[in-house]
């Protein structure tokens, strides 16, 4: 018999979605704090760059000065709070139904700590969880997750921050003492692009951050909607698969086979036929689910719609007067259907 998900379906029981919120939302505030410093030492350069005296020149290095150290002090705990928060993120896609990760659970912390792998690694991750997450790919069978778009924020936020290192490291290896005053006048022109890099890169952070925290909540709620209606036993991201529209119609069958008393798997059987014009098919397996669920009343009038294409109208006549009895409105649309 064929299976669902069979690389999770008998570890999904015991996933669960925990959300980051908390997490998510010290990171934007340490994200912005960053973001604000690194604009005024942009300022603060290009005021340096257009001083005209010696005494205005010496105070706008003491700010210059004082911003550097308070982004000595944030940054490293902006970047401790995003290895955390990644962490836990990361951690949440097996509820998802993600296989095949890049990152196993032990390396996924070590990774951010290993010089020069870490820019990469960060990418990686990041890439992974906004692929993993989105909320319109429901179907995560055999690593498809994979396929899915990645971000461009998050690749021009990871640039940035690699072009701002580069020239960062470049820069400190010139002493300004020896350089002309033109060449000084460029390297504090280099300065204040370095910042705007850093500001970029912040900014960018805080709505990939955002984006994500949406993403994974969003990704959770579709998966809950789709596991309605089938057992409580049934892994989200296997019910998400059975009550897809998109669904092939032989994944259906299956989902059908593994479920019989799944009122859900057998409506979308129904609706599976009902794609691909075969309405008296989708009749059968629609009027199954209502038997499993009589009370449905958008069974009852998906099941009268089948039976109006198939050529059937006074079967779907009955499903109306029925129809009546349990909601009027209902009754109404369903009768100008018919009729229509």
């Amino acid at each position: 018999m064929a299976r669902l998900l069979p690389e999770t379906e008998a570890q999904a029981k015991s996933l669960r979605f925990t959300p980051q919120d908390k997490f998510a939302a010290l990171l934007r505030i340490m994200l912005a704090i960053d973001f604000a410093l690194t604009v005024l030492l942009a300022v603060t350069e290009i005021a340096l760059l257009r001083s005209i005296d010696l005494t205005s020149f010496t105070a706008i290095t003491h700010i210059e000065l004082k911003l550097r150290y308070l982004l000595q002090a944030t940054i490293p705990i902006s970047a401790v709070v995003l290895v955390i928060w990644l962490c836990h993120v990361y951690r949440n896609l097996p509820a998802f139904g993600a296989t095949n990760l890049l990152a196993p659970r032990w390396w996924l912390p070590v990774g951010f700590f290993v010089p020069g792998y870490n820019v990469y690694h960060t990418y990686t991750v990041i890439q992974e969880i906004w692929k993993a997450s989105d909320p319109n790919s429901l179907v995560m069978k055999s690593g498809a997750w994979k396929y899915n778009d990645g971000s461009s924020s998050v690749s021009a936020a990871c640039w940035l921050y690699v072009l701002e290192a580069i020239s960062a490291r470049l820069t400190s290896l010139v002493d300004p003492s020896d350089l002309s005053d033109t060449s000084r006048m460029m390297l504090i022109g280099t300065s204040a692009f370095n910042a705007t890099c850093l500001a970029a890169s912040s900014l960018l952070g805080i709505s990939i951050v955002t984006s994500i925290t949406r993403r994974q909540h969003e990704k959770w709620s579709e998966l809950q909607v789709a596991n309605n209606g089938l057992p409580q036993s049934v892994p989200p991201q296997v019910g998400a698969i059975i009550r897809s529209p998109a669904g092939s119609l032989s994944v259906c069958k299956s989902a059908v086979r593994d479920y019989p008393d799944s009122p859900a798997a057998h409506a979308n059987l129904g609706l599976a036929y009902f794609n691909i014009g075969r309405y008296k098919h989708a009749s059968e397996a629609i009027k199954y689910a209502l038997f499993l669920q009589p009370d449905n009343t958008d069974l009852r009038v998906s099941l009268a719609k089948a039976y109006v294409l198939a050529g059937e109208k006074p079967k779907a006549l009955d499903e109306y007067k029925t129809l009546c009895i349990m909601d009027g409105n209902a009754a109404e649309e369903l009768l100008n259907i018919i009729n229509g």
